[in-house]
């Protein structure tokens, strides 16, 4: 899973550069290479090269999971086989089925949600795992 920093004054992502600056963040000036971390816990630490490391204060940088539904979804376009009939490929690795509807949920090769269906079920999993629910 990919997560993204935002800067709760401004909404956009974060930038380790600024929240070095600010006087919250003593420690950590001196040294190049800020960077933001997450500890165990999912609190946002500022830290730098020098193993300098501060926390950033609660409420202001917040984490948000960011998933791109390209990388992981895909579409069965049918295609015609003059052996099979028409057959269903999935748009991202070329799996060939050889069902006439297409509706497997998932692809059998690559795993990538092929359905709304399927694409709903993948994103309520990631929210769970983002917020820590077991099922």
């Amino acid at each position: 899973m990919i997560y993204e920093i935002i800067d709760t004054r401004t909404g956009k992502r974060a930038k380790a550069y600024e929240l070095v600056q600010e006087p919250w963040a003593e420690k950590t000036r001196g040294c190049d290479w800020p960077a933001f971390a997450i500890d165990e816990d999912g609190d946002i630490i500022l830290t730098d090269d020098c193993g300098n490391y501060d926390m950033v204060p609660e409420g202001r940088a917040e984490v948000r999971l960011v998933i791109d539904k390209e990388r992981w979804t895909a579409k069965w376009r049918r295609k015609q086989s003059p052996w099979n009939g028409t057959v269903m490929v999935c748009s991202k690795c070329k799996e060939t089925i050889k069902s006439l509807s297409g509706q497997f949920p998932f692809c059998p090769s690559c795993g990538r949600a092929m359905t709304d269906e399927a694409v709903q079920m993948v994103m309520e999993r990631l929210e769970a795992l983002k917020d820590g629910k077991d099922d």
